[in-house]
């Protein structure tokens, strides 16, 4: 019913619009639903490249943004994933002296396989300082209530994740390294009021006693072997950097579970993740998989679990405002409050397929950030105080777009950060990727 209201809606508005005069079509444009808004202008679009120089060489290696802060002077705290490799490195030499050990030795100090970076741009977009943390990845990025910057990674073997508190001007105050169960992977964090910091993380079981099953073999008890499945945890530290609490929030065993969101508000936790598995049903295997959105309360003990198919977690205020986070064989976008939708947005044609990144609140309304057409390209929606689409923007779909995050600034206009390819320049293992920035008008 809903997707043929919608259709029949949409036709009229084309109707309608076809038989306008031109002159019309721009008097009323800001009023027309699916219309690119003038207010979406990009102003500027900067390109933020990885490279290092060892004896006036130049080599380009690859940046993958994963987080974004903007600051209330407009200068932007970037991280990202770096990976740079020094063609030197693997030539064939014949040299045995000091010099060229002494180069080696220069080589391997600059050389990343996959560490982590966070960087600090001004309002110009010029480059301020940049920490880059060997062999660990920086994942997620926070600002706390004095305006200190919270990072939170893994290391390179995932066997420990870390948390560090970095000053505005680049120095690290603390830096420790946790573990929960095997290997973990950082799904979301978020902070309270009191720089409380909240993890949601994805982190491989380790199981006491398990039955070997290869048919091969013989039947035998294997101990304390690494799951293949990846449960779902949430811990909790504090300020100084001692962890408080693990919960595991994901207790089905042999189900494979996948981190989404968490938000915080004074008395509730919220979390979504996905879980996936198989059960058996008489004599067949038949696939079990939900969407869950998981509340709990200040202490970690959850109050109760909903499955729903809008799990992406927007905001939460007194109750939760949950989306649909990603296109489904239509154009609907469902936006729920507390868990009950109350708004069915028509997502423009234009918008091919999109994958909800997350929302941004204003005085004025709110943004919808993400992808469209499968990473391609991005896209926003601009909604008023009632979830109402008044306007949307997408980027052109070249180099394979990957969207990261938006801010609005203090003048109101909006920074759009995310990953593209450099077609030109060739790396051992593929192209260039470097981080996009662009700046746009104000569109709500």
């Amino acid at each position: 019913m809903r997707a043929k209201a919608r259709n029949a809606i949409y036709a009229g508005r084309y109707t309608q619009l076809k038989k306008m005069k031109f002159s019309l079509i721009i008097i009323f444009f800001p009023f027309v639903l699916f219309s690119q808004s003038p207010n979406y202008e990009i102003i500027e679009r900067h390109s933020v490249y990885y490279k290092d120089l060892i004896y006036e060489n130049v080599t380009y290696g690859n940046y993958a943004p994963t987080d974004l802060i903007g600051l209330d002077d407009n200068s932007l705290i970037i991280s990202s994933s770096i990976s740079i490799s020094f063609p030197d490195r693997y030539a064939i030499h014949s040299e045995t002296t000091k010099e060229y050990f002494k180069k080696l030795e220069e080589i391997d100090s600059k050389s990343h396989i996959s560490s982590g970076s966070i960087i600090k741009l001004n309002k110009e977009f010029k480059k301020e300082w940049e920490l880059i943390f060997k062999d660990k990845r920086v994942e997620k990025i926070k600002l706390t209530s004095n305006g200190e910057i919270i990072a939170v990674g893994e290391r390179l073997d995932m066997k420990k994740f870390w948390v560090g508190i970095i000053t505005n001007d680049g120095k690290i105050v603390w830096e420790k390294e946790f573990k929960n169960k095997k290997n973990s992977i950082i799904a979301d964090i978020e902070i309270d009021s009191l720089n409380n910091l909240f993890i949601l993380l994805e982190s491989s079981r380790i199981l006491p006693v398990q039955p070997n099953k290869n048919p091969y073999q013989k039947r035998r008890l294997v101990f304390f072997k690494e799951s293949d499945e990846f449960g779902i945890y949430l811990t909790k530290i504090s300020p100084r950097g001692n962890r408080k609490w693990t919960k595991n929030i994901l207790q089905k065993r042999s189900y494979n579970g996948f981190g989404r969101d968490i938000k915080l508000n004074q008395n509730q936790i919220l979390i979504s993740y996905s879980y996936e598995s198989h059960k058996r049903v008489n004599d067949s295997l038949i696939s079990d998989e939900a969407t869950v959105v998981t509340v709990l309360d200040q202490y970690g003990k959850i109050i109760k679990s909903i499955k729903t198919d809008n799990y992406k977690l927007l905001f939460l205020k007194k109750v939760p405002i949950c989306a649909s986070a990603e296109s489904n064989n239509s154009n609907e976008l469902v936006i729920e409050k507390d868990f009950k939708a109350f708004k069915t947005l028509v997502v423009p044609d234009e918008i091919k397929y999109y994958w909800l990144e997350e929302g941004v609140e204003t005085d004025k309304g709110y943004y919808l950030f993400g992808s469209n057409s499968r990473n391609l390209g991005y896209f926003i929606l601009g909604l008023n105080r009632n979830y109402e689409l008044v306007n949307y923007w997408q980027s052109e779909n070249s180099n394979g777009e990957h969207p990261i995050g938006i801010i609005i600034q203090s003048d109101g206009s909006i920074i759009v950060v995310g990953q593209k390819t450099d077609k030109n320049i060739a790396l051992p293992y593929g192209n260039a990727r470097y981080i996009d920035i662009i700046k746009l008008k104000t569109g709500v």
